[in-house]
């Protein structure tokens, strides 16, 4: 996986509370979708608290995402030393890394598909 999921910080305070994600390798972001998944027995299970799918943005490696709980828009800073740091914000209203039985997840989704709503309908037959 070309992004490695950091550290959280300020767990529990919606104004501080983020993740961070250390790039490893030049991305298109928009490839990646980060979960809250709850976490029991030593592992993350199919339950996902919130899903956020990031906009299409090529990130370059060694750059650092902070992913903000709370809402926001996008910023971008540089460090003296020329690390880029990216804050992103999920739009949440409460804190979600304040809980031991909640574990992020990250994936790498660059191929899916989708339907329109209206086609999903499925047409009466007349039988066999």
């Amino acid at each position: 996986m070309n992004i490695e999921i950091g550290n959280t910080y300020n767990a529990g305070e919606l104004n501080l509370e983020c993740l961070s994600l250390r790039v490893r390798a030049d991305i298109d972001l928009g490839d990646y979708v980060l979960l809250c998944s709850n976490y029991r027995a030593g592992t993350v299970t199919n339950g996902v608290r919130h899903a956020l799918w990031f906009a299409d943005m090529r990130i370059l490696k060694g750059d650092i995402i902070f992913v903000f709980t709370r809402s926001g828009s996008y910023d971008l800073s540089t460090s003296k030393e020329g690390t880029r740091f990216h804050y992103i914000y999920w739009g949440l209203k409460e804190p979600i890394w304040n809980a031991d039985n909640r574990a992020p997840v990250l994936l790498h989704a660059p191929i899916w598909e989708t339907k329109p709503p209206d086609s999903l309908q499925a047409k009466p037959s007349k039988g066999p």
